[in-house]
C-alpha cells in the first residue's frame, strides 16, 4: 500500500461513510481522532523502545522515569495514578528500574509505611547524555508537521489530557 493511499485509509480510520453520516460529523471526527490517537501512541510506543533498545530500557521505564523527574519525590501511589496503572504495574517498574540503578526508593520522612521513588545520580548522567540526541529523534519523529502545527498540537493534547484526568477520576471515583 502507498503511503498516499494508506493515509487516506486512516483519514477514514476504519469509520465507514455511513456510519459517519450516522452518528454525525462532530461525533464521527471525535471517533477517528480517538482510533488515531490509539495508532499513534502505538506507533510512538514502537520508535521509543527502539530508541532504548540497546540500553534495555523501555518506553514504559522511559516513561515512569520522565514521571518521577516531573513529579519529584513520588509515592508509588502517585506514580500509578500519575501513568493511570496500577500500584502493582509500577512497583515490578520501579523493581527493574531500581535493578538498572536509575531509581531507589527512600521511606518518607513523615509517613514510614509510604515509600518514595527518587531518581540516582546514574538517571541524570543518562539522561543529560542523551537528551540532546532523543530531542533531535523526537523532532525527526514530528517532522511532518511545521513549528505553528507542533505547538497547537501540544496545546490540543494538554486540553484533552486535562478533560481525560477528569474523566479518569470520575473513573476510579466510581470503582
Amino acid at each position: 500500500m502507498s503511503m498516499e493511499s494508506e493515509s487516506r485509509v486512516f483519514e477514514r480510520i476504519g469509520l465507514s461513510d455511513a456510519e459517519a453520516a450516522a452518528i454525525g460529523t462532530e461525533r464521527a471526527a471525535q471517533v477517528r481522532a480517538f482510533r488515531l490517537i490509539l495508532f499513534i501512541a502505538q506507533e510512538l510506543r514502537y520508535l521509543t523502545d527502539q530508541l532504548y533498545r540497546a540500553e534495555g530500557l523501555t518506553a514504559q521505564q522511559a516513561t515512569l522515569l520522565t514521571a518521577v523527574r516531573t513529579l519529584g519525590q513520588p509515592s508509588l501511589s502517585e506514580v500509578a495514578n500519575a501513568l493511570v496503572t496500577s500500584h502493582q504495574n509500577v512497583k515490578q517498574l520501579v523493581a527493574a528500574l531500581q535493578k538498572k540503578g536509575f531509581l531507589r526508593l527512600v521511606v518518607d520522612k513523615q509517613d514510614a509505611r509510604v515509600r518514595r521513588v527518587v531518581t540516582t545520580a546514574k538517571n541524570e548522567k543518562h539522561w543529560a547524555r542523551r537528551d540532546p540526541d532523543d530531542f533531535v529523534r523526537v523532532g525527526e519523529w514530528l517532522g511532518a508537521l511545521d513549528a505553528a502545527e507542533t505547538a497547537q498540537l501540544a496545546s490540543l493534547l494538554a486540553k484533552l489530557q486535562t478533560g481525560l484526568r477528569q474523566r479518569v477520576r470520575e473513573e476510579r471515583d466510581e470503582d
